[in-house]
């Protein structure tokens, strides 16, 4: 039997109308989380921090009720509030969110996935203002390996992560008052060997400036004192 054109018009209006309910309800929330992140990044530009993270935590909680906990809105939300939990020198609960962001990152998109980059680089900060120094040096260890597999060991990108690693391993030689020449000595001696390497990554691939940097600017973090601190590592003999 024929559907008269009037019948398939409005078929085809209620069928519309089934799909515009659908996309509502999708895209309702998620344009409230990325309010609320928006709002959350606002305070976080001007130092309020406390309102930060109560808008930060407000998107994370309606992304993961409404959008679903695998959902970009959700991960983008429970970064946002480990990097506010950051600044507030809430360090426990910082590394307990980036924590949730790793396992994600690795049940979405494998362990190692460069993903996992921007979350060591961030839990690398939280452990070095919690003066965690060896985890500092340990989780860019974990993101050159990472850069390593993904881009082989001739790429700009991992040179620059060897030179990282070099970075927070003279800054972790130089921490604590308390430990032997002959530790700080092995700690800079790792670090300069990641410098090198850093450096001839970058010389072999025709940019000889950026290998001659590398080299420089190790020298100047040993030297300086890792930016104005008490400079432990002065008098080691290595």
């Amino acid at each position: 039997m024929l559907v008269s054109l009037p019948s398939r018009a409005l078929a085809i209006c209620g069928v519309a109308l089934c799909l515009a309910a659908l996309l509502a309800r999708r895209v309702a929330p998620s344009w409230r989380v990325a309010w609320l992140l928006r709002s959350s990044h606002t305070h976080y530009a001007a130092t309020r921090y406390d309102a930060a993270l109560a808008a930060a935590n407000a998107a994370r909680e309606l992304a993961a009720s409404s959008l679903g906990a695998d959902s970009e809105e959700h991960q983008r939300a429970l970064f946002h509030t480990a990097a506010v939990h950051a600044a507030l020198r809430q360090n426990e609960s910082a590394l307990a969110v980036l924590d949730e962001c790793d396992a994600l990152a690795t049940r979405l998109h494998g362990a190692q996935s460069l993903r996992h980059v921007l979350l060591l680089h961030a839990r690398a900060e939280v452990f070095e203002v919690a003066d965690q120094m060896g985890e500092a040096v340990e989780a860019l260890g974990r993101a050159r390996a990472i850069r390593r597999a993904a881009f082989g060991p001739d790429h700009p990108a991992y040179a620059r992560a060897c030179f990282n690693q070099a970075g927070m391993a003279v800054r972790h030689a130089n921490s604590g008052p308390v430990a032997t020449d002959s530790w700080r000595a092995a700690i800079v001696n790792q670090a300069v060997t990641l410098a090198v390497e850093a450096s001839e990554i970058a010389t072999a691939g025709d940019d000889p400036e950026q290998g001659l940097d590398y080299t420089e600017a190790l020298l100047e973090l040993i030297l300086s004192g890792t930016g104005g601190e008490t400079n432990r590592l002065a008098t080691v003999d290595g």
